[in-house]
């Protein structure tokens, strides 16, 4: 039987990503996270920055720092135990599976080096497979490996070329254009049936002329349009999309629907409860996913819920000024809740000792979507939020999973089932 462990480097600058590109969320998992997910339980060592790698992983740098791939393999190797194949990862791979993998493992035991090529051809020598002995030797040769390529590294040694007719196994991500286009992916099978209640924007007269909403000011609004809230009616059938929402997702994933107005009370911003109309909870059944609560008030407006600490009014303002529209609203709470059902959303939380005050606790709170990252924020909360925000990220960071579906149904990135769970995973 042939044993097989993995390095995976998670060094880089991510220049053209902009942020630690293994560290990005996407359907439940950071990108790192992907992949370790697809090593399942050979030995593996990270090597590069631990950002986003789950807890329980061996995480070392390379010798000397900064020193490149190479370097990094290197020092990978020697953390490992004896195996007979080391295989070599980017930490940015989310289509990669154990599968894929087992493939290149078994080629490499055959002739020593396997790679998957991508669609020109080309290797990638992050999704490649060594004969460990072979490795050495070529590591041995080369010497000072600081500076040296990967290319170098297998000057021209025969190897076996796996294809993906699809192109997508070695796939990295290179720019958040790229993660976007991934997580537009899960969220159109996320959206797949859902039925829109048919609307359009309201139309108002206003001297004689009808007011657009959206596109009334495209300069800097007056003044006094900050304190007019001259037609806030028209944000009223976002109820009808929340509920068709909740249908959506009753119909089509492993849900519970709750209905009452106590649900608001253990919301982190909780609403007046003289202000609210209905609130309706989502809850998947499986607890790795971030359940959703829909709070309606009387001014006609949604506060959505999420996790353990996300909340936010939609619209955030009904005001003049703010011009927002009935439809960009629809696509506002239709996305971000879509988002959460695809596993786009993490949330971290800090608690703060120095703030807060009788039965209140102060906590840094942030949270993360594919297309959209809140800042980190001083929030005080009921001592009851806090403690439930304890418990549902207790290591101050947290990645939700994608909602389980109600029957089968083909997902690019779906999550394990229970009992396949690693230790690793979050």
């Amino acid at each position: 039987m042939i044993t097989a462990a993995a390095v995976v480097l998670t060094g880089g600058r991510s220049t053209r990503f902009g942020s630690h590109k293994p560290a990005a969320v996407l359907a439940g998992r950071t990108l790192v996270g992907h992949v370790l997910h697809a090593v399942a339980t050979w030995p593996v060592v990270v090597v590069g920055s631990g950002d986003g790698v789950p807890s329980g992983i061996e995480v070392v740098s390379e010798q000397p720092a900064g020193g490149g791939p190479v370097a990094a393999v290197a020092e990978g190797v020697r953390q490992l135990p004896a195996t007979d194949v080391i295989v070599l990862l980017a930490g940015d791979l989310p289509r990669i599976t154990h599968e894929h993998l087992t493939r290149l493992v078994t080629a490499a035991d055959e002739t020593g080096l396997a790679c998957f090529v991508d669609g020109d051809g080309q290797p990638q020598w992050l999704c490649a497979a060594w004969r460990t002995d072979l490795l050495a030797e070529r590591l041995a040769t080369l010497g000072d490996p600081a500076g040296q390529s990967l290319r170098r590294l297998a000057n021209d040694l025969p190897r076996t070329n796996l294809v993906d007719p699809t192109g997508a196994t070695a796939q990295d991500v290179d720019t958040p254009h790229d993660l976007l286009a991934l997580h537009d992916e899960q969220v159109a099978a996320v959206r797949d049936g859902y039925r829109p209640p048919a609307l359009s924007e309201p139309t108002f007269i206003e001297d004689g002329a009808p007011v657009r909403y959206g596109e009334r000011c495209p300069g800097m609004p007056p003044e006094d349009w900050y304190s007019r809230d001259s037609h806030p009616e028209r944000f009223a059938p976002l109820r009808e999309v929340a509920d068709a929402v909740v249908a959506h997702l009753a119909a089509h994933f492993a849900v519970t629907v709750t209905e009452g107005v106590e649900l608001a009370t253990v919301l982190s911003a909780p609403p007046d409860l003289t202000e609210m109309h209905r609130a309706v909870r989502v809850t998947p059944a499986d607890d790795r996913c971030a359940a959703v609560t829909f709070v309606m008030t009387i001014h006609p407006l949604i506060w959505l819920h999420a996790g353990a600490l996300y909340a936010q009014p939609i619209p955030t303002c009904t005001c003049d000024a703010c011009d927002e529209s009935l439809l960009g609203m629809v696509d506002q709470l239709t996305g971000r809740v879509f988002d959460i059902v695809a596993g786009g959303f993490a949330e971290h939380v800090i608690a703060d000792r120095q703030h807060g005050g009788p039965g209140r606790s102060a906590v840094e709170v942030g949270n993360t979507f594919p297309q959209h990252s809140g800042a980190a924020l001083l929030t005080e909360l009921s001592d009851l939020a806090a403690e439930r925000a304890a418990r549902l990220i207790p290591d101050g960071h947290r990645v939700w999973h994608p909602w389980p579906r109600r029957r089968a149904a083909p997902r690019s990135f779906a999550a394990p089932a229970r009992d396949e769970r690693e230790p690793f995973d979050r």
